[in-house]
């Protein structure tokens, strides 16, 4: 088979994988959308019942138990189409490393617009790899390329870690697990979030966490041996 035929059969693949991928996402927001409907007439349902039995009656029980039913299929439904919905990127070329993963709140749905990125044990940034914001899947890619990789893997020999932040540059997830940079491969990384992800981390003296505050006049000048600048002010004659 010559070079352009199988660059046309390739196109053609990979145009039927687009169109089966529109279909799943298509038939999931549909099916979403039944279901929405369902829990409003099932909820007008409800209200009914507890006025006319009571809310013990077997009757209102009977209806609160198919509501929440129909609401975890609601929420399995949100998180298969986010599944479906993340966008993979191309594999790592010759020498690179991809990290790749999803972020998720608790109740298994994706976060979106949040950044993840690469940090040294003491969660300082890792300035020379590209963060990369979570698409509405939650889903997110670092790649490294072979130059910077090199660099990493010599000043990071432990590994490297994986914190996840808000647009506002709070933390919102730290991964205690270290990333091996020898391997050849990572395994997709799952973080799931506290339900307030914008609540900044406890850190400082009695957290076991280390501060990321600038260290003040007093510590800097303790750290070099000398006398603490006075912070009290000079009386005038």
């Amino acid at each position: 088979m010559a070079e352009d035929d199988i660059g046309r059969a390739l196109e053609s693949f990979n145009e039927g994988l687009n169109s089966l991928f529109d279909l799943r996402v298509s038939e999931l927001s549909q099916f979403r959308n039944l279901r929405g409907v369902a829990r409003v007439a099932m909820q007008a349902e409800l209200a009914r019942a507890e006025d006319a039995y009571g809310p013990n009656d077997p009757r209102t029980l009977n209806l609160k138990s198919r509501l929440e039913v129909n609401k975890n299929v609601l929420r399995a439904i949100e998180v298969e189409t986010d599944l479906v919905a993340a966008k993979p990127v191309s594999p790592p070329g010759e020498g690179e490393l991809l990290i790749e993963g999803r972020v998720a709140d608790s109740k298994g749905r994706g976060a979106p617009s949040l950044v993840g990125a690469l940090t040294d044990a003491n969660r300082q940034r890792i300035r020379a790899v590209e963060p990369a914001t979570t698409d509405r899947s939650g889903y997110f890619a670092l790649r490294l390329a072979e130059p910077v990789l090199a660099k990493l893997r010599e000043a990071y020999k432990e590994g490297v870690y994986l914190a996840v932040y808000t647009q506002k540059n709070v933390l919102a997830n730290w991964r205690e697990k270290p990333i091996t940079l020898d391997a050849k491969e990572v395994p997709f990384i799952e973080v799931t979030l506290e339900p307030e992800i914008t609540r900044p981390p406890r850190t400082g003296p009695g957290s076991g966490k280390p501060s990321t505050e600038p260290p003040s006049k007093k510590t800097e000048a303790a750290e070099r041996g000398e006398k603490p600048p006075s912070t009290r002010k000079s009386k005038s004659k």
